[in-house]
């Protein structure tokens, strides 16, 4: 069988970056190895292969000329059945064209709820997965449990706005804001240091082609979320994470579905301990993880955390380091989620 991926985004079909997380793109490079294993082959798409492919899956809303395109060969060459794969938050990019009645022989969305009840004949509902093999845990375990960490409390990723409500960014500039007036926290990422228009912000595309109107946009925003100081990109952020004691973690999207991403999963596999706003509900021990939401004072927190003596540091990653191998975290592993993925491409 072979399948065909489209996507908005470039599509990564080696290596485990996706082009913004250096380890985004692993759970698909395990899909990509079951999947051979089962006589599943996954290709990025070429309208000039259409007739070879069996199914075709839409990663996140694509572009519309992608989806006429792809309709018309099904109507001139051959009818194919299209999957709409909704893995990403739908901030920058609305699910539009789910809208549309019989476009998707299916629909899988990304949440962590129980959604049995919500079920119909097309849709599924799965966890994003960003945990990987127990064997890996194992081989990483030093790197998790390491102690006797110098730094205290860090953030990693890049500046971000939304001027959606379902979206955390303007809470992340807050508290960031406040944070990196304390020297035991660090911030590191692209574009701290300048004005960013958010990613949700109408024809952002066209404003990108015109200058003085992105100009004046630009320096609305950086009036209204001032730049931040920050210790600047890096190269590796797993590394960079493993000499935290603390990391913060916040969710992007606090919409419905309610949906989980790497946030909080990343700090685990580096041992630092995720200090998380996002989603209640998560089926993740309260115990491994500290919660905040958005009543949070900055210098409360940095009081908080400084609490800590090292040998309590030690039992969270201790209590870290066994969710990672646990059945518990069985639903958040890169291999569950293949499996599942592949089971419904199967009994399609």
């Amino acid at each position: 069988m072979l399948v065909g991926l489209v996507d908005y985004f470039q599509i990564y079909l080696k290596g485990s970056s996706d082009g913004s997380r250096e380890n985004g793109n692993d759970r698909y490079l395990t899909l990509f190895e079951l999947g051979k294993s089962q006589d599943i082959i996954f290709d990025e798409y070429d309208k000039k292969k259409h007739d070879k492919y069996n199914l075709i899956i839409f990663k996140n809303e694509p572009r519309i000329q992608n989806i006429i395109s792809i309709l018309l060969r099904n109507i001139f060459k051959k009818k194919i059945n299209i999957f709409y794969l909704a893995d990403e938050t739908p901030l920058s990019r609305k699910r539009i064209s789910i809208l549309i009645p019989f476009l998707y022989k299916r629909i899988l969305i990304n949440t962590f709820e129980n959604n049995n009840s919500r079920k119909n004949f097309n849709h599924y509902f799965y966890t994003q997965p960003h945990i990987p093999r127990k064997e890996e845990i194992i081989k990483n375990k030093n790197f998790i449990l390491k102690n006797n960490r110098k730094n205290l409390f860090c953030f990693v990723g890049s500046n971000v706005l939304s001027i959606s409500d379902k979206g955390s960014y303007k809470f992340r500039h807050k508290i960031l804001n406040g944070l990196s007036k304390f020297r035991n926290f660090s911030l590191y990422g692209r574009k701290w240091d300048q004005a960013v228009i958010p990613i949700d912000f109408p024809l952002l595309a066209i404003i990108n082609r015109l200058p003085k109107i992105k100009n004046f946009i630009l320096n609305f925003y950086k009036k209204k979320y001032p730049p931040i100081k920050n210790k600047g990109p890096i190269q590796n952020k797993i590394n960079t994470l493993n000499d935290y004691n603390f990391a913060l973690a916040i969710e992007p999207y606090i919409g419905e579905p309610r949906m989980l991403l790497e946030k909080i999963f990343d700090p685990m596999l580096c041992g630092s301990i995720p200090v998380y706003y996002g989603p209640e509900g998560l089926d993740i021990p309260n115990n491994i993880y500290i919660r905040i939401n958005e009543n949070v004072v900055a210098e409360n927190l940095i009081k908080y955390l400084e609490s800590f003596d090292e040998s309590e540091l030690v039992e969270y990653r201790t209590r870290i380091y066994n969710f990672l191998l646990s059945n518990e975290a069985e639903r958040y592993r890169n291999e569950y989620w293949a499996k599942e993925i592949l089971n419904i491409i199967k009994n399609h």
